[in-house]
């Protein structure tokens, strides 16, 4: 066959260097694909026949995009599946394009091409022999030689040609990066055919959004091109990361000295070079700056956008006049003689102030009755025919809501309704598509994160209400924010906190000191029959109390069960008593 027709990322990929990292001993196959037994498209991963040398062999491997009758040269090592046999464990796997004229037809008719199936495909080689991918690639208006291919078929055909092939080629030029099959394969997905000439340019764009590879990667490639260490791609993309990985610990912003001196640690370059890089990328709008108190934050645009938008519609439902409550303490009495017990006047006020508000904190702290209050504000909610979304942010919260209030709940994931269409998380509802609910009750409040709650705000209707309930002294949100909290101290929100525990939580030594912590009391120590104990010890010594604890003495003091009845939290991840 003549030489290859030149994919997209062809002219900027050095050439691969094998052998590398004590890989010299994997033995090498080289084949035709004969069949495809199972392939995962979005993890490259396959199993296949690969015929060469007068033999078929199954191989296993992450080879990226794969078609029957592509070259593929394999390295790896021999082995026996238990179940499957004999199979070649494959490390590494370059596709080619396939070179003579028999795995030329085989992968025209294996209809990985539009409109090109066996008929159009023996038409094809007939008339174009072994080139016919070179005039595929480089001459498609030749396609319209062959009866049925219009010149827009040719056009289509030809791009789907380079999309496939480029990812191919991109497989191979980030292999000698170190950034494997499956990493090469969501690059492409992300930048498309061009990847590999948009990571030349500026190779830190793997380190953000949506691939966020390691710093480590970019800095190899940035070193190939002899980019410098002070450039200024390399120098706004740790400004980035600083950011994106403080927004997973949960900030939305950081101060802007503190980002700058992170960033200059982290890349080790001068603060004056990330100063004027940050300058740079809020002239830009890639970052934003705010003023609080007299000091300067920096921000994501979205998480501040999100923040904006949560400030807002909030501010907007507290502004609201509270609706009627004609009617509303005869109802109150009436749940009260059904249910036989009279409510707190804490609980009272959240449970009025629910109906009434356009939004509401409902918070307070373990057996203080938030979900009987809850229950209440459901009863009254119905009884005016309201309509009512109940929701949580996790699964098992939501199921705990469902269970406790005798209600239907769901994740707030799947009150949105997920589209995963485009490759990217996305809600059917939203802006253009909102909820038909009346009341949103979101509880757990204090593990939602700014984005999703933006979300879920963009999904009601302007005149829907939302009732807020959670513990404002747990620990904030994995995501970014801290609703709940924020909420309570603005003022702005109408807020009721239930601080009285009731007698079922008063027997528990748990609920107690809590409460004690969060008063800065001292901790109340139980006897036998309690259920909280603090018993002291150190490194190795608390490690071997809390494995005899969980797996001999709790069981057999109480009847747990060590999987289904006990879990064990750990404060950290390091040492003897870390996760």
């Amino acid at each position: 066959m003549s030489e290859q027709p030149a994919g997209p990322a062809a002219q900027d990929a050095p050439a691969p260097r094998h052998d590398r990292d004590g890989r010299d001993d994997l033995v090498q196959l080289e084949g035709t694909v004969e069949d495809i037994i199972f392939e995962n498209t979005d993890s490259g991963y396959a199993v296949f026949e690969l015929a060469g040398g007068g033999a078929l062999t199954v191989v296993c491997g992450t080879v990226g995009e794969l078609h029957v009758g592509q070259s593929v040269t394999c390295r790896g090592r021999y082995g026996t599946h238990p179940a499957y046999g004999r199979q070649f464990q494959a490390v590494e796997c370059v596709t080619d394009m396939p070179k003579d004229l028999d795995a030329v037809y085989a992968f025209l008719a294996s209809r990985s091409l539009p409109y090109i199936g066996p008929a159009t495909a023996k038409k094809m080689v007939e008339l174009f022999g072994a080139s016919a991918l070179d005039v595929i690639a480089g001459d498609p208006a030749r396609l319209t030689e062959i009866k049925g291919i219009s010149a827009e078929k040719a056009d289509r055909i030809q791009q789907e040609f380079k999309r496939m092939f480029g990812m191919r080629e991109l497989i191979a030029y980030l292999a000698q990066f170190e950034i494997g099959p499956r990493r090469a394969m969501e690059v492409f997905k992300a930048f498309g055919p061009g990847a590999a000439a948009a990571i030349a340019a500026n190779p830190y764009l793997l380190c953000g959004e949506p691939l966020q590879l390691d710093f480590r990667h970019a800095d190899s490639i940035a070193a190939y091109y002899q980019m410098e260490g002070d450039c200024a791609q390399r120098l706004e993309a740790a400004l980035l990361r600083t950011l994106r990985h403080n927004a997973g610990n949960g900030h939305t912003c950081l101060p802007r000295a503190r980002l700058v001196a992170t960033a200059s640690a982290f890349i080790h370059q001068p603060a004056d070079k990330l100063t004027s890089a940050l300058d740079s990328c809020l002239a830009a709008g890639r970052l934003a700056q705010r003023s609080w108190n007299g000091a300067d934050y920096v921000c994501l645009p979205e998480l501040l956008a999100a923040e904006e938008a949560i400030a807002a519609r909030l501010a907007l439902l507290a502004g609201r006049q509270p609706l009627p409550a004609a009617g509303l303490e005869r109802d109150i009495q009436t749940l009260e003689l059904a249910q036989g017990f009279a409510y707190a006047p804490e609980q009272r006020e959240g449970i009025r102030r629910a109906v009434t508000e356009h939004c509401l904190v409902l918070t307070g702290g373990p057996g203080t009755g938030k979900t009987t209050a809850v229950k209440a504000i459901l009863a009254l909610l119905e009884s005016r025919a309201e309509r009512v979304a109940l929701c949580a942010p996790t699964g098992r919260a939501a199921k705990r809501l469902s269970e406790l209030t005798g209600r239907k709940a769901s994740t707030i994931h799947r009150l949105l309704e997920v589209d995963y269409t485009g490759g990217q998380v996305t809600f059917i509802h939203n802006a253009r598509n909102l909820l038909k609910c009346d009341v949103v009750i979101l509880d757990e409040m204090s593990m939602v994160d700014v984005q999703l709650f933006q979300s879920l705000l963009d999904a009601l209707r302007p005149a829907c209400r939302v009732i807020m309930v959670g513990d404002a002294d747990q620990l904030p949100s994995v995501g970014p924010g801290n609703i709940l909290g924020e909420a309570i101290r603005s003022e702005v929100v109408p807020t009721v906190r239930l601080r009285q525990i009731f007698r079922q939580a008063q027997r528990s030594l748990i609920v107690e000191n809590a409460h004690n912590i969060v008063s800065g009391r001292p901790l109340q120590k139980g006897g036998r029959e309690d259920d909280f104990f603090f018993l002291e010890a150190d490194g190795e010594a608390c490690q071997k109390l809390v494995c005899d604890l969980v797996t001999t003495r709790l069981p057999r003091s109480y009847g747990f069960d060590p999987i289904r009845d006990i879990q064990v939290l750990c404060p950290t991840k390091m040492g003897p008593c870390g996760t």
